[in-house]
């Protein structure tokens, strides 16, 4: 029997017709197609999201008030002990007030301002790697100035 039947709409068709419409169509399960516009319209997102996925890799310029690597490093160590002194605090102690005082501190030891700050952190996080080994940096900053071996993870 040359007859198709389709089974979403219990409608039959010639072969002819079927083969026809596999031409312009990719069937998938016996009854979802997809057409030729839609395959294209497909890979037009998928190379676009794996071109912009590459560019993220790439270095960014540098800022205009980049810091030096070593600076930057210190920089971020001090945050992290001040964020977990923040995070030490007592409940009945106004983080609110001692975590402003704190940061200005942190800013004003390093002649910076937060948007400077942030724009050195966008350039030396621009891509997971490159964070992984700056925080490995960190981390090993940290160490140094405690005085202890190991860091928990």
């Amino acid at each position: 029997m040359n007859t198709w039947i389709n089974p979403l709409k219990g409608i039959t068709a010639k072969k002819s017709d079927v083969d026809a419409k596999r031409n312009s169509s990719i069937h998938i399960a016996g009854f979802l197609t997809i057409s030729r516009a839609l395959r294209f319209s497909y890979s037009i997102l998928f190379l676009l999201f794996f071109t912009s996925c590459e560019t993220l890799d790439k270095k960014p310029d540098p800022p205009a008030d980049l810091m030096e690597k070593s600076v930057f490093i210190d920089m971020v160590a001090e945050q992290l002990v001040i964020e977990s002194a923040i995070f030490n605090t007592p409940p009945d102690v106004n983080k609110k007030s001692i975590s402003a005082y704190m940061y200005q501190e942190w800013l004003d030891k390093y002649h910076t301002t937060p948007e400077t700050f942030q724009r050195n952190v966008d350039y030396y996080f621009y891509s997971e790697r490159e964070a992984r080994k700056m925080m490995e940096e960190v981390r090993k900053k940290i160490q140094e100035k405690s005085g202890t071996t190991k860091l928990q993870d």
